[in-house]
């Protein structure tokens, strides 16, 4: 049975479906309920928690809304369970950032103060395995010199690949916002780049920033931390520079949904 404690004047007292989704929730988190498992019939979790089919259904909204779930119906449907989805994380950063009227510099101005530390933690803990994960997308990168956009899509693989690296989930979780704003910005800055280069010029750019890459790669791999540290800083101050200063723009513009 569900039972309401009594919270007090003023304090809302949360409904029924509500705890339910909660109890299941703290199931996915403690890994009682697994990722891709059916949760328990609707009549078996009716006996448990002493409530309506409608209540119960209530509670599998609460939790879909969240992407806990996935209901479908009919004689083999049911709950299947997910992992928490970081996707929600992102688009809800993005939405506030758009709407405190942010800019891409703001992003970078972000990413000067925590990139540099992330590549200093890969060099102490993972000299020997980044270069085995991350030298094989600077070869691909090298031999596609020619095709900015697809050195750009490569470029922003290899340091989500050093964000794994680092170990740190919260770091993980963080840069998935900064990576799409990038992503989307230097589509864009690219584009109108070309209008004033050369192919030869691009090209030649393009050069710089890998071996700006393929410099730091080897600090990392000879555990060279402060230095790998310092030239980050440098790089992204370059890139701010290069990117940011001629295209600057309000994030809710990468974001036609936002306008």
């Amino acid at each position: 049975m569900v039972f309401l404690a009594d919270h007090g004047p003023g304090v809302k007292i949360p409904k029924a479906a509500e705890i339910i989704a909660r109890k299941i929730k703290h199931r996915i988190i403690r890994h009682d309920l697994k990722e891709g498992e059916l949760l328990p019939p609707e009549m078996k979790l009716m006996a448990e928690f002493g409530v309506s089919r409608p209540t119960i259904r209530e509670a599998f909204r609460i939790l879909e809304t969240e992407r806990l779930v996935t209901v479908t119906r009919g004689a083999r449907g049911g709950a299947v369970v997910h992992r928490p989805d970081c996707s929600l994380i992102t688009s809800h950063m993005l939405l506030r950032l758009a709407w405190e009227r942010d800019t891409v510099a703001d992003i970078y101005e972000a990413r000067i103060t925590f990139e540099p530390a992330v590549v200093h933690r890969v060099a102490e803990l993972a000299s020997e395995k980044a270069p085995v994960i991350l030298q094989p997308l600077l070869d691909q990168a090298f031999a596609h010199k020619e095709d900015s956009d697809r050195v750009a899509g490569i470029l922003t693989e290899f340091f989500s690949q050093m964000i794994q690296l680092a170990d740190n989930h919260l770091l993980q979780f963080m840069y998935l916002t900064v990576e799409e704003v990038v992503r989307r910005h230097q589509a864009i800055a690219m584009s109108q780049a070309k209008r004033t280069k050369t192919p030869a010029q691009s090209t030649l750019d393009t050069q710089v920033f890998l071996n700006s890459y393929q410099k730091l790669l080897k600090l990392i791999a000879e555990s060279r931390g402060d230095e790998a540290e310092a030239h980050w800083r440098r790089h992204i101050s370059y890139v701010r520079k290069t990117w940011v200063n001629d295209y600057n723009m309000l994030i809710s513009e990468l974001f036609p949904e936002y306008n």
